[in-house]
């Protein structure tokens, strides 16, 4: 739903709940409190939980390399965001974020302890913090460009090392073209 506080205040929530017959339930709820203290622009503060259920593969799959585990857990991730997007003329859009977020039982591909085979397993916490630039434009004719910036420290919190799979800088640049 979606709830107005005061003229230039909103409040946007949610709940999701889902059921899986290999864990159970999960309920997880979102809110967005969104600012416009101008016509252009927008401040807005999110919270958010989510989670990442196992799949079947991560689950079940065996062979000569690799031992199943129907026991594994989904992943649970809590997310805050503070975002100001702000139009400039009738072109242009731009928004800046700051970004935190944890990730509890994070499913992670190992080395079992028993042996040489790999197993899918609930591997700890995870942190990530980072902020993230963007600009976008919208040309008559249906041309747009997108282009941004993100940067993100993400760290076991167990190690406190840097994840291997997470890059720090990403950079990405499109361009829609009406053929």
């Amino acid at each position: 739903g979606e709830f107005r506080l005061l003229e230039q205040f909103l409040v946007n929530a949610g709940v999701r709940y889902d059921h899986y017959n290999t864990f159970g339930g999960t309920t997880n709820p979102r809110i967005a409190l969104i600012y416009h203290p101008a016509e252009k622009t927008s401040l807005k503060l999110l919270y958010g939980t989510g989670f990442r259920a196992p799949n079947v593969l991560e689950l079940y799959y065996q062979s000569t390399t690799n031992l199943s585990n129907p026991g594994l857990k989904p992943e649970k991730i809590h997310t805050g965001t503070l975002i100001w997007e702000q139009s400039i003329g009738s072109h242009l859009r731009g928004h800046a974020s700051l970004f935190y977020y944890r990730i509890h039982d994070l499913i992670s591909q190992q080395t079992d302890p028993g042996g040489d085979l790999m197993i899918y397993r609930n591997a700890g916490k995870v942190e990530g913090k980072g902020f993230e630039l963007e600009m976008e434009g919208f040309w008559k004719g249906g041309w747009e460009g997108r282009f941004s910036y993100t940067y993100q420290d993400v760290k076991d919190k167990e190690t406190e090392e840097g994840l291997s799979n997470s890059p720090r800088h990403l950079v990405k640049f499109n361009l829609i073209v009406p053929i």
